[in-house]
């Protein structure tokens, strides 16, 4: 291999670790909280599987349903779901940590 095909080699797999990265960032690509601050008090939050970080915490009216069974990880932080509000609903929801 020349030089030139290995530098578009070089440069295409920087574009790609560049794509991954962006795609799940270490922080979270899943923001729960900001799905729930967004909703509407009585609204239904369908939330899809896959691994959300907590704490999370739901200050209004809303039933929360999640589709496969999706995760949220309080990473041994304290509290992984706090309700401070009636009328919530939350099925399908798997805690941890």
């Amino acid at each position: 291999m020349n030089r030139k095909q290995t530098t578009y080699l070089f440069i295409i797999f920087l574009f790609f670790i560049l794509i991954l990265s962006s795609a799940n960032p270490v922080s979270g690509e899943r923001d729960l909280q900001s799905i729930i601050d967004a909703a509407e008090p009585g609204e239904v939050v369908v939330v899809p599987s896959g691994v959300y970080y907590g704490p999370v915490v739901v200050d209004k009216p809303l039933h929360i349903i999640g589709e496969g069974y999706p995760v949220i990880d309080g990473r041994g932080l304290g509290d992984v779901l706090v309700i401070n509000s009636s009328n919530v609903i939350v099925e399908g929801l798997k805690l941890v940590n």
